[in-house]
This record gives structure tokens, C-alpha cells and sequence, in this order.
């Protein structure tokens, strides 16, 4: 037998699809991003920074520092359009990926005051007790990773051979002499 639906019913189905299919509809906007107060432009790594007029920029860049010709690796970090203080620190990691230096963080900006370039370095020394291979160093910026590099510390460099000068002799025959003199 079957059972007769009562009009209520089918009104109440008819409104309650008719409900579910309006609120599909509508969306909640989120609330607008704000402009973040720090553009990070990233990590340079360097054998030196050079300082002039109030300002710095990286000295010899490179990815690959040898021991007892780069006494150091400088990671120099650029921001635009700071606004506020923040703190900032670097962790660099060995070969082994072990923690072998980590800043304690530093202040970065002020409060209430807004820059349209910022800069800050940190400096790992190397020396003979420095170990080789691949390292990282990472940043981070009011305590979030914000960029990280890969580096290599190698072994010292052995000096190349001697720039060797060719004459040609006076007189007759083919003869030449070696020197040890620079080209120039």
C-alpha cells in the first residue's frame, strides 16, 4: 500500500532544496590581504661586503669558497619596503646538515618607522678546521624560514702553473727559450 505524502511535506522538501540550493550560491568573501610588512629580496652570498656611504653591497659573489683564500662566506639579505621592527636570524648547516652556527636574532627596523631598503649580514668564518662540502644557510624572519642558500666550502686551491713566455731566438733555426715571467 502505498502512503499518500501530505502537502506540507512536499512544501517543506521544495523549501528546504530550494535553501540548499541558494546558499551553494553564495559565497563569504575573506577580508582583504594586507600588504605584507617586509618584501624579502632574497640571499646573496659573498666573500665580502662593501661598505660605502651608509650602504652595503655584496663584494666577489660566489657559491663556492675555498680555505685559505675566502678567510669567510657573508650572506648579505635585501629587503624593500619594511615597516615596523621584526627580528632576524641565521642558522647555517654543515655538510652532515648538523646546526654548527646559529645568531641570536637581532632587531631588524623600528617601530613605528617604515624603510624603503633595508640590508643585514651575517658571516661564517672559514678556516682549516672548517668542514668541506655542501652547506646551507637559512634565514628567518620574526621566527618563519624566509629563504635559504646552498654554498660549498672546499679545500685550499693549489696554485696553478707558472704562465710560461715563448721567444723566438735571433739567428737561424727553430730554437725558443721557457721563462717563468708573466704575459703581458
Amino acid at each position: 500500500m502505498t502512503r499518500a505524502r501530505s502537502p506540507l511535506s512536499l512544501i517543506g522538501a521544495a523549501c528546504g532544496l530550494t535553501l540548499l540550493f541558494v546558499s551553494s550560491c553564495v559565497r563569504i568573501a575573506p577580508p582583504p590581504l594586507e600588504a605584507p610588512p617586509v618584501a624579502f629580496h632574497g640571499v646573496t652570498l659573498c666573500a665580502r661586503v662593501d661598505q660605502t656611504e651608509g650602504w652595503a653591497e655584496p663584494g666577489d659573489e660566489k657559491a663556492r669558497f675555498h680555505k685559505g683564500a675566502d678567510p669567510r662566506v657573508c650572506a648579505l639579505l635585501r629587503f624593500g619596503a619594511l615597516s615596523g621592527a621584526h627580528t632576524l636570524a641565521w642558522k647555517w648547516y654543515g655538510p652532515s646538515r648538523a646546526l654548527v652556527r646559529t645568531t641570536d636574532p637581532i632587531v631588524l627596523g623600528e617601530d613605528g618607522k617604515s624603510f624603503d631598503r633595508y640590508i643585514a649580514w651575517d658571516v661564517l668564518s672559514v678556516s682549516d678546521g672548517t668542514q668541506e662540502g655542501p652547506w646551507t644557510v637559512a634565514v628567518f624572519l620574526d621566527g618563519l624560514l624566509v629563504g635559504t642558500r646552498g654554498f660549498e666550502v672546499a679545500g685550499r686551491k693549489e696554485p696553478g702553473p707558472r704562465p710560461v713566455r715563448f721567444s723566438r731566438a735571433s739567428g737561424s733555426g727553430a730554437s725558443g727559450r721557457a721563462g717563468s715571467d708573466s704575459c703581458s
